[in-house]
């Protein structure tokens, strides 16, 4: 048919756009115009979404200008779970990452946590001797920009650990994650709590949890559970035990970082209450952590992890296992902080005006600032899309109307234009609404085990198991909690 014939016209020009794009970039990057390479890669990668191979140059003019091993990783995690086509040159490139990121770490004192924890707060109050004091807040910006490069190299590094992933026969394997686990948590939540990080930045670092916990103990690949026979004929001291540990222990360590996120929210939202709510650093990255955690709660043929949270039964042949049960114990602790934050930030949301009927009904995770950007990333795809997206199965190309929108770098007419606080409110409004949201089903997976309902005696949201003692009115209002919420 007719449209059929344009369309395939439509698709062949945008294939030649990507392929001239990546192309001119490698040119550029050849040529050591990082900058414009850099661009130029950008537009290829949102020319064809689920592409990896813009990513992994991507993460080539990351190193080759000594960036953020943070920035370059997320770029990585990119390339290899692309949805479409993800990159073969990535895996050894990952590895040359993580190994030049120790390096640096070993050339600028690892081993000084303590103080590094300490000196975050000290650089913020600190006030000096300097009578310059323009000399003195640079001076200040230094060592939180110093800090902040640390901080995010140790994060590296503990990915690296969970790409490597755990053995259940050792104890210090995992124990000295855990304990790399807790340290990199108190310096995110100083930093967080001190604003040190930008909201396109934590939103980066959602996304390489999210790699992290679906590559865990597979080299940063993904793995189905139908791959396991075939990985224990290769290698028959291959155990799945240790992957599911694995995926527990960087899914646990997400939970952990969306609570930080999820608290950070609701001490903005209490300093403001009665007050006008402009924009929440911290909202654009807990939505989308808390959508992928929820996604990971219903399930993914990709995440092993989940019989290691309360309520699945461990059918292991590691459940006797005495360091499984100290993983279990780890992850139960993990999941009740977050829901604990999820249900406080909910409660918090009862006092706020609902946007209007008009901006809710078009609310969609898809428009969220910057969100269209993750789109062809597997940790994200199943939360992520569009009506007329690439990831409608139609093409693997980005739509036309997409495609514009790059090469002339303005903002599509499909996101309209809000204030802050609409923008804000619609967000919040986000993690409870009934579709595309991060909590559809926020009394949790398989809708039978876990329930964040209303407490019949406060009123207040708080999450409920299955096992708990209630009285009939209560498994009421449990049983009510999916129309009621």
């Amino acid at each position: 048919s007719e449209n059929s014939e344009n369309d395939d016209y439509e698709h062949a020009v945008v294939a030649i756009l990507y392929w001239s794009h990546l192309y001119m970039g490698d040119l550029l990057r050849y040529d050591e115009s990082y900058k414009q390479a850099e661009e130029t890669y950008l537009k290829s990668s949102k020319l064809y979404p689920g592409n990896g191979n813009p990513f992994n140059q991507l993460a080539v003019v990351a190193q080759s200008q000594d960036s953020l091993s943070a920035v370059a990783l997320y770029y990585y995690a990119r390339s290899m779970m692309a949805t479409q086509a993800p990159s073969a040159m990535s895996d050894s490139n990952l590895k040359r990452l993580f190994t030049s990121n120790v390096k640096w770490l070993d050339e600028h004192a690892r081993g000084e946590d303590d103080s590094f924890s300490r000196s975050i707060f000290e650089v913020n109050e600190k006030e000096g001797n300097k009578a310059d004091k323009k000399a003195q807040r640079d001076w200040q910006q230094k060592q939180k920009t110093a800090m902040n490069r640390m901080a995010l190299a140790k994060f590296v590094d503990l990915q690296w650990s969970f790409v490597k992933g755990v053995s259940l026969d050792g104890a210090s394997s995992f124990q000295d994650v855990i304990q790399d686990m807790d340290s990199m948590m108190e310096i995110f939540t100083n930093l967080i709590n001190n604003a040190s990080f930008g909201e396109s930045l934590l939103c980066k670092i959602v996304a390489i949890l999210s790699f992290a916990t679906l590559g865990a103990s597979n080299g940063g690949k993904l793995c189905k559970a139908s791959m396991f026979d075939k990985k224990r004929r290769k290698d028959p001291n291959w155990k799945e035990d240790d992957i599911i540990a694995s995926n527990a222990l960087a899914f646990s360590f997400v939970l952990r970082f969306c609570t930080v996120l999820m608290n950070d929210v609701g001490t903005y939202l209490a300093n403001k209450e009665g007050g006008k709510i402009g924009s929440i650093r911290s909202l654009s990255p807990m939505l989308l952590g808390v959508s992928f955690v929820n996604a990971m709660y219903k399930g993914s043929e990709w995440f092993h992890g989940l019989p290691f949270f309360p309520g699945k039964e461990f059918s292991s042949t590691a459940s006797a296992n005495q360091n499984c049960h100290i993983i279990r114990e780890f992850c139960k602790q993990s999941h009740d902080e977050f829901w604990g934050s999820v249900a406080k930030v909910a409660n918090q949301l009862d006092s706020l005006s609902k946007p209007s009927s008009e901006d809710e009904a078009t609310a969609d995770l898809i428009e969220v600032k910057d969100f269209a950007e993750f789109c062809g990333y597997v940790p994200f795809d199943s939360f992520l899309k569009h009506a007329d997206n690439h990831t409608s199965g139609k093409s693997k190309y980005a739509p036309t109307e997409e495609v514009i929108s790059v090469l002339t770098q303005k903002k599509s007419t499909a996101n309209k234009k809000m204030e802050s606080e609409v923008q804000t409110m619609i967000q919040l409004f986000l993690l409870f609404a009934d579709k595309n949201t991060a909590l559809s089903t926020v009394y949790g997976y398989d809708q039978s085990e876990f329930y964040l309902a209303r407490n019949p005696e406060t009123n207040e949201r708080e999450l409920y198991q299955s096992s708990d003692s209630v009285d009939d009115q209560y498994e009421d209002e449990v049983a009510a909690a999916e129309t009621n919420f």
